[in-house]
């Protein structure tokens, strides 16, 4: 990352009032929601919705590789998405004092943000962090928990920090933003997204909602995960180990000891309480 032309991302670029911003913690449903989201824009078409990493871009990484202009001016291909003008669907895993835009979200401007309970997170985040080269981390699970993921010191910092600056921005800004969980959508696929295509203003028929839950069903994303990352593969381009994992909720249940599970409940009451923030507000599946 480029920390000079991300202060400038912060400082100056403005939202557009047809923008889609997805903030998330990591590992907490980024992709899946970005799935969702550019399949309701497609009107349910999975053709059109083969690579939603690449069709909607990370902020901080795309300005640290070509620079703040060109992520201002840059607008998604017209074809992938039902009515011109097209959106633009942006990610971010920034906390929310470090949000990548500057000034209040327009009117008719949307932001979602998707969360995740911190067990599971904690999971799939370790796993995350033995994947990436970047971290050159190959440490146990007995090290990544207890001294790395509770006291913050991991990709983003602090889970329930992260959470209670976006829940604090998400109260004041209700109108505009969209809180969901990874949960709600494993529980309720087709109501999830049915309310995510209302919060869009996507006036998406049965359809449309039965294809899009369709096309974000694990399945069929890991499939078309699989069939994106060889083509990048072949051109020698880099591709995410395990980006695309196993998708489970609850999953956390099999890795905690009683040790861990205990600890983790405590942090989660210490932490809520510290940042005023509802310990109900995450799902422990």
């Amino acid at each position: 990352m480029k920390a000079e032309e991300i202060s400038k991302l912060r400082e100056t670029h403005k939202l557009k009032p047809s923008d889609i911003t997805i903030c998330t913690y990591p590992k907490c449903g980024t992709t899946l929601m970005q799935q969702v989201v550019l399949s309701l824009l497609a009107d349910g078409d999975l053709s059109k919705v083969k690579d939603p990493m690449g069709m909607s871009k990370w902020a901080e990484a795309t300005v640290s590789r070509t620079g703040v202009a060109s992520f201002t001016d840059w607008q998604p291909d017209p074809t992938t998405q039902r009515k011109p003008p097209a959106r633009r669907v942006v990610k971010t895993h920034a906390p929310v004092h470090l949000k990548p835009w500057a000034g209040d979200i327009p009117e008719h401007g949307k932001v979602i943000v998707i969360t995740r309970n911190p067990a599971d997170a904690a999971v799939s985040m370790h796993n995350h962090a033995r994947d990436v080269p970047l971290f050159q981390y190959s440490g146990a699970w007995d090290h990544f928990f207890p001294s790395l993921f509770l006291p913050g010191l991991v990709e983003s910092g602090c889970f329930w920090a992260w959470h209670a600056g976006w829940w604090e921005f998400y109260g004041q800004n209700i109108d505009r933003v969209l809180w969901l969980s990874y949960e709600d959508f494993k529980m309720d696929p087709r109501g999830t997204v049915t309310k995510v295509a209302k919060f869009i203003d996507c006036s998406a028929s049965k359809a449309c909602i039965e294809r899009t839950v369709d096309s974000s069903s694990f399945e069929n994303m890991r499939r078309n995960a699989e069939e994106v990352d060889k083509e990048k593969e072949a051109k020698g381009e880099f591709v995410k180990k395990n980006h695309i994992r196993k998708g489970l909720s609850g999953a956390w249940r099999k890795v905690f000891s009683k040790e861990d599970e205990a600890k983790l409940m405590r942090t989660h009451q210490e932490k809520c309480e510290e940042y005023k923030m509802p310990q109900e507000l995450f799902n422990f599946m």
